[in-house]
């Protein structure tokens, strides 16, 4: 990856901000330094992707926010300072760009959903209640009609219920139903002794809003997921992972 340094004299270039004397020079070396090519190009695919989702004017407002909250700092501080920031977006958009080997406008939220999609297997353990282990028979069984029929009975409420439903209506694409049965089991949990089904709730729910086009909602879940270190789905998205959803956040907001 390049260092910042190297970022600021690449985008220079790219800007037409170099004097001829160092224009020369780096072209010189972009000559012999595949590695420099590639980055220089990369850098160029993502001020393109940047300029497309409208991430300048993001920047730009955070830069506005930071002057008026620190107007005792002198001009050429406060740009040094915002300087910096942007270089460091650059450079973790360029390792997005990396990682995904994907240009800007090829980023999905359907992909990045079916990409984490981890298959729930149900614990051997004996059910605490009855409805529960209907619930676990039709789950098991895959008959997710009869499931989601089934647990419209307001007798067989209950957290394990709402997360087979859950996952159930996943299964048949039907996300916002989805998001519907999570939605239950948050509220049952607020309102009853036991938690139950918190952290499975996050991770599927994270991916149903990623399926709906609810970036933010989801990026909420993934940050929340990955800021606790003992979350039973802590590691399951990366830190590009919440990059790119944020990146999708954006241009959705255009």
């Amino acid at each position: 990856m390049a260092d910042q340094n190297t970022l600021e004299l690449l985008e220079d270039y790219l800007h037409g901000r170099l004097g001829e004397k160092e224009k020369i020079q780096l072209e010189t070396q972009l000559k012999s330094d595949g590695t420099l090519r590639e980055q220089l190009e990369t850098l160029r695919l993502t001020l393109s992707g940047i300029r497309e989702i409208g991430l300048r004017q993001e920047i730009r407002a955070v830069h506005r926010d930071f002057m008026a909250k620190d107007a005792s700092a002198s001009v050429p501080e406060a740009q040094s300072v915002f300087r910096r920031s942007w270089f460091r977006w650059a450079a973790s958009l360029l390792l997005i760009l990396a990682f995904a080997g994907l240009g800007m406008l090829q980023l999905h939220s359907t992909k990045i959903a079916n990409s984490h999609f981890l298959e729930y297997r149900l614990p051997v353990q004996r059910s605490e209640q009855m409805g529960d282990s209907a619930a676990e028979r039709y789950y098991q069984a895959e008959d997710w009609e009869k499931l989601l029929e089934w647990v419209e009975n307001p007798a067989v409420a209950s957290q394990k219920a709402y997360f087979l439903a859950g996952l159930a209506a996943y299964k048949k694409g039907s996300y916002a139903r989805a998001i519907e049965f999570f939605d239950r089991i948050r509220l049952m949990n607020e309102t009853t002794d036991k938690t139950l089904f918190e952290q499975e709730t996050d991770f599927y729910a994270a991916l149903a809003y990623l399926q709906t086009g609810a970036h933010g909602r989801a990026l909420e879940l993934v940050a929340k997921m990955r800021d606790d270190p003992h979350h039973l789905y802590h590691d399951a998205f990366g830190k590009w992972d919440q990059a790119k959803i944020f990146l999708l956040k954006l241009k959705k907001s255009r």
